[in-house]
């Protein structure tokens, strides 16, 4: 499985980047990369990444949980299958 990148650099913004410039760059990007719009190959498999990214960024406690912990914070394998009560005790525990 292929690692994920860094949604802040999928987005192409700094990690203090505001609402506003989260914004700014997932239009951009959305509108670059819109499977009906590029010519790229890869086209798609960008468009949503950026889409992730944005979703994940763009909601204040999904950001501060990965800010925190990363792609395992947001992980549908470790959310679906390992055990999600020890996930929401850890955050809960860490306040």
């Amino acid at each position: 499985m292929a690692e994920k990148r860094d949604y802040y650099e999928v987005l192409g913004v700094d990690k203090s980047a505001g609402e506003k410039d989260l914004k700014n760059a997932f239009r951009s990007l959305a509108r670059k990369y819109h499977p009906d719009r590029s010519t790229d190959d890869d086209a798609e498999e960008k468009f949503k990444e950026i889409q992730e990214a944005y979703a994940i960024l763009s909601d204040p406690e999904k950001r501060q949980m990965y800010d925190r912990y990363g792609h395992t914070s947001i992980s549908p394998t470790l959310i679906d299958f390992a055990a999600p009560n020890l996930k929401l005790s850890l955050v809960k525990s860490s306040r």
